[in-house]
């Protein structure tokens, strides 16, 4: 019942009236109607004042602009909430000691639920020296199911309010899972791969001489994770791109990290097969986006291009590839897809889409102009990929990320563009000299992706966090 009201409150006043009510009756003490109350009040505060129904609202641009100025002051965003809730997420953010010395910390347990992009920084960490076990999340939420009222892996992770303590978990976790416990007590170190659910347990719940670094992709930005987790207990917290970095500053504030060393390190790439190549004719007049089927990637942005070029031009195209939209998305995404459907309908066969290749470096070099239309991104690693094979690239000007200095932080002297109509001019220019803008693209690209090598910072990185008189002259530092 709680989370039915919390779902159609409109306003503090209704959270702060129920919460009245529960202490009238009696029901202020029940850690499930407790938890509720106040995780619901939290994803409200995320709304910022936007009436939005799905998960995540930060990820819808609306709610992000609203955001923008609740943050433009330069006060962080949890300084806006109410004091309740401040009061809660403060409880939460536990400093541990830091006389700690990890020294020459070697092994290393690495623990997610995603994996796509760690085998590269597997190796990166083996090849240096480093021994590395893994545990995959599931176990532990097989551990604590969520039909567990008390110990339930929600509760531990999910939750501001009614959190199992330490000792129980840790006492409980030993009884059900030996493979687990034993995993964590053998580690001098802990990687959690994304600030997920896996991070906020480890922060919670890992014992204060393990250390303990994060490396959050793009994502966790955007939702309630660093709320909920105890950021303080983190030695180490990697970014892969600074106006990430920036976002999650301005959500939780800068000082709350004053204690831990942050950097950015940007993700592992395999561009071996990727180099330049000539174009054919056609080629030279056709657009490129990758993974179009989302409202962030906004493919109509692309077709507002194509409808420029086209209108001095009939022959340029569009080519669109990646999975289709899925029948089980939200309603703001369902509107975006109805809308671009609406909107593909006027281009016929000069916008062709496909699903799958089992050659994307040939897709590539079909195309002569690779876009990145997003409204954010983190480092749009398959642009980057386009450029390596010469496609010219068309880079806007990402809407939600351009308060916090993207995608120029991120692609330094590359030409970004407002609107489809700046852009179209772009292509045009880009055109008549063709040869002379994908050698470019390919040169750009190649200097992009060896200017910092991750392989090499990312095992720093961790020796650095581990060496505890050194990491100290290191703290928040990019």
């Amino acid at each position: 019942m709680i989370q039915v009201l919390c779902y159609v409150f409109e306003d503090r006043s209704h959270f702060r009236k129920l919460i009245q009510l529960m202490d009238d009756f009696g029901i202020s003490e029940d850690a499930d109607a407790r938890r509720n109350l106040y995780d619901g009040w939290l994803k409200h505060e995320m709304k910022f004042g936007v009436p939005y129904k799905d998960s995540h609202p930060l990820l819808d641009p609306e709610v992000f602009s609203e955001f923008i100025q609740t943050v433009r002051s330069g006060e962080p965003a949890i300084a806006s909430f109410p004091s309740e809730l401040q009061q809660l997420i403060g409880a939460g953010q536990v400093c541990p000691a830091r006389d700690v010395k990890h020294g020459k910390s070697q092994r290393v347990l690495v623990v997610s639920d995603n994996w796509n992009f760690f085998p590269s920084a597997a190796m990166a960490l083996e090849a240096d020296g480093f021994e590395l076990r893994y545990l995959d999340f599931e176990m532990m939420r097989q551990a604590f199911p969520n039909s567990d009222r008390l110990l339930g892996i929600a509760q531990q992770t999910r939750s501001v309010a009614g959190k199992p303590s330490p000792a129980e978990v840790r006492e409980a976790l030993a009884v059900r899972n030996q493979l687990v416990s034993d995993l964590i007590n053998w580690a001098d170190v802990v990687f959690c791969e994304w600030l997920t659910d896996g991070a906020v347990w480890m922060s919670r719940y890992l014992p204060e001489d393990k250390a303990l670094i994060a490396r959050l992709h793009s994502y966790e930005a955007f939702t309630s994770y660093p709320f909920l987790t105890n950021l303080p207990r983190f030695d180490g917290l990697i970014f892969i791109a600074p106006q990430i970095q920036e976002v999650f500053n301005s959500l939780v504030g800068s000082a709350t990290l004053s204690g831990t060393v942050t950097g950015v390190i940007p993700n592992f790439r395999n561009v071996s097969n990727f180099s330049i190549a000539p174009r054919q004719e056609t080629a030279k007049k056709t657009l490129g986006l990758t993974q179009y089927a989302s409202a962030n990637k906004d493919p109509i942005f692309a077709l507002d291009i194509l409808k420029e070029l086209r209108a001095h031009d009939p022959t340029w195209q569009l080519r669109l590839i990646g999975q289709p939209w899925s029948d089980d998305i939200s309603e703001a995404e369902a509107n975006y897809r109805h809308r671009f459907e609406q909107r593909l309908a006027e281009f016929g066969d000069s916008v062709s889409i496909e699903s799958f290749t089992n050659d994307i470096v040939s897709w590539y070099r079909s195309i002569g102009f690779i876009v990145s239309a997003s409204q954010r991104e983190g480092s749009h690693e398959s642009f980057v990929e386009g450029m390596l094979t010469g496609a010219v690239p068309v880079l806007r000007n990402w809407p939600m990320m351009a308060p916090f200095g993207a995608p120029g932080s991120v692609f330094p002297n590359l030409s970004h563009f407002d609107t489809a109509a700046d852009a179209a001019d772009y292509v045009r220019n880009a055109s008549d000299r063709y040869g002379e803008s994908s050698r470019a693209a390919a040169e750009y690209a190649v200097d992009y992706v060896n200017r910092v090598d991750p392989a090499v910072e990312l095992p720093r990185f961790v020796r650095t966090v581990c060496r505890a008189e050194d990491a100290e002259n290191n703290r928040v530092a990019s």
